[in-house]
């Protein structure tokens, strides 16, 4: 049979181990909140350098695809200016 202090011992084993959970739970809650609110203020520091860009945050997406047409459109405009034949000829 087993003892009432050694089954005592493991009651308090185990709220011991219960309180250090939930002190490092807690731990982690804060730490994952001070990481949120950086995180909230670098995405509103972005957003407001994007602003200063003249673009809408909201947009960006399509401003990201309009500005890759209009590379595109100045990397064919540049291959049609160049003078290929004259490159061709002087080899």
């Amino acid at each position: 049979m087993k003892n009432a202090g050694d089954e005592l011992d493991k009651v308090n084993e185990s709220i011991a181990r219960l309180k250090e959970g939930i002190e490092k739970a807690k731990s982690l809650r804060q730490r994952a909140m001070t990481q949120k609110e950086f995180l909230l203020k670098q995405q509103e520091e972005l957003k407001n350098q994007i602003k200063e860009l003249g673009v809408d945050p909201d947009k960006l997406d399509e401003e990201i695809e309009r500005l890759k047409s209009q590379i595109q459109e100045y990397i064919k405009q540049a291959d049609e200016m160049m003078p290929w034949s004259l490159i061709e000829r002087a080899k």
